[in-house]
Formats: C-alpha cells, structure tokens, sequence
C-alpha cells in the first residue's frame, strides 16, 4: 500500500489548486465584465459640477458586438465629455482594426464630445500617427498631440492637454524642448482650470513637473498592473516593472498641487489575460473649490 502525502504537503496541494482555479475563474470574469470606479476632484475654477467618462487601452477589444456593452456602461453615467488616453489599437493596427475603432467612437460620440489622445500603439502601429489622428478627428471626436485647446465642457471654460508622455528621464536642457513639457507647462498658465490626458504616466517621475500647470493628470498605459494580489496591488506595469508603485487610482504630487488618476484599461496584455483586475471604466466629477 503506497503511503500517503504528508498532510502538509496535501494541504499545500490543495492550496495551489484552488489559488490556479480561482485565477483561471478570475481571467473569465475579467475577460467579459466591466467596472465603474468613481473619484470626486475639486478645481479651482470649476463653477458647475461636470461629470466625464474615461476609458483607456482598449487595444482594438470587443465588449459585445460592435462594443455595445462598453458603450451602455459609458452611456448609463450620463456624461458631460468622454476621454480616451490612448492605446485603444494595437501597434499591429490595420486600416480594418482603424475603421473599427472609428465606428466606436461615432457611437461614443452620440454620448458626449469624445477627446483623445495617442498612446504608443497608436504612435508606433504601421498606419503612423497622422493618419490616426485624422482619421480620428473624422469622427467628430478631437484628438491632438502635445498640445491643447481651449473648450466647453459642461457649461464650463477648460483647456484639455492631450499628449503620449514620456517615460524616460529628461535632462533640464531636453526638457524645456520635449513637446509634451512645453504643452503641460502651458495648458493651465492662463487660470483656466486645465486638464491633461496623458497616457503615460511615467513623466511624474522625471524632475520637471514642478513647472507643469495643469490641475488633473488622467493617465492610463499601466493596464493596473495586469495581475493584482488582493491587499498588496498589481504585479506588472509597462515601464514599471513589477509591483509598481503608481499602477491605478488616484495619486498626488507636490504636496497636493498635481492631481493624477491612473484609468486601470481596459484590456490585458496581447494573450496575457486580467486576473482580479477588472477591465475600467472611470468616472470623475469635476466640482468647484469654493
């Protein structure tokens, strides 16, 4: 008769077999679902409370045919503007994958003004930035890079920032010519209450965001981490590494004068799935300071 496992050794078993059920269970759910996560953000400046949709990293997904879960989720919060921060292509795009991000967003724009910025797959794919940012800008939506444009949203006066990002380190020679820095230490130079979509949020960690003007950072590219431990938070971030320290929510810099939110995408990673991640949409309430 053979002998038995130790009972350790049985429980350690047990134990790795449901950890890989539950992360395969996970991987499903996040494959298919949505999540809303809501933030309240005072600026000075704001008279009337906006309500904005954000959804970033899409990689060229589907929720539901033509995306029409996707759609309802964003629809259901009523907003004021929608956001995209980029990456919502893969960087092996086709003119096929861009006519069918460009329906979506001729939907999204039957929500609300749709305002986009490129990430690196749209910079990188084969078709090239500028026809992505025309064809964008056929939809109706406004899409630019490295500069920023005076709106209404709301019933209130902005300057929405659009630009990649970086995430190397700069110089302070380099800095003071990089595009991205010399919009985001413009967007907001005027009072106007200034918002930045800006896909990478690595650029905080580079000296020289001191001169930024700009009120709320909204980022994404970090895809939340990927994978996330309960508790501990995500494992893998691009550029990051692993256990990143700026992975998703909302973070704040120079003693409260940056506010940045990071939108947790909303896809894996090429056949890497979300596990305990669940893809994102977020939601942010503009409110005044007074």
């Amino acid at each position: 008769m053979k002998k038995k496992p130790p009972v350790y050794l049985r429980l350690l078993i047990a134990l790795i077999v449901c950890a890989a059920l539950l992360c395969c269970a996970s991987a499903v759910v996040c494959t298919y679902s949505l999540s809303v996560k809501e933030y309240t953000i005072p600026i000075e400046g704001i008279r009337q409370d906006i309500r904005i949709a954000v959804i970033s990293d899409l990689h060229s997904r589907r929720f539901g045919r033509d995306n029409e879960r996707l759609l309802s989720a964003v629809a259901a919060q009523e907003p004021a503007a929608v956001f995209c921060l980029g990456d919502m292509i893969n960087n092996d795009a086709d003119a096929a994958d861009l006519e069918e991000l460009c329906a979506f967003l001729r939907n999204l724009q039957n929500i609300a003004q749709v305002y986009y910025t490129l990430g690196n797959t749209e910079m990188d794919c084969p078709l090239g930035p500028e026809r992505v940012l025309a064809a964008v800008n056929e939809t109706g939506a406004i899409a630019m890079l490295d500069d920023y444009l005076e709106t209404e949203i709301g019933g209130n006066r902005v300057n929405v920032g659009f630009t990649m990002g970086h995430y190397k380190y700069y110089s302070r020679k380099l800095m003071t010519a990089a595009p991205d820095y010399v919009m985001e230490k413009s967007v907001g130079s005027d009072g106007t209450p200034a918002i930045v979509l800006r896909h990478m949020p690595e650029g905080f960690f580079a000296d020289g965001h001191e001169t930024w003007t700009g009120d709320l950072y909204l980022c994404g590219h970090t895809h939340g981490g990927l994978f996330r431990i309960p508790r501990i938070g995500g494992v893998y971030a691009p550029n990051q590494g692993f256990f990143p320290k700026y992975d998703r929510g909302l973070y704040h810099f120079d003693d409260g004068k940056y506010t940045m939110i990071i939108n947790a995408g909303l896809a894996g990673r090429g056949r890497v799935p979300r596990i305990f991640n669940m893809p994102e949409v977020s939601v942010i309430t503009l409110t005044g300071t007074g």
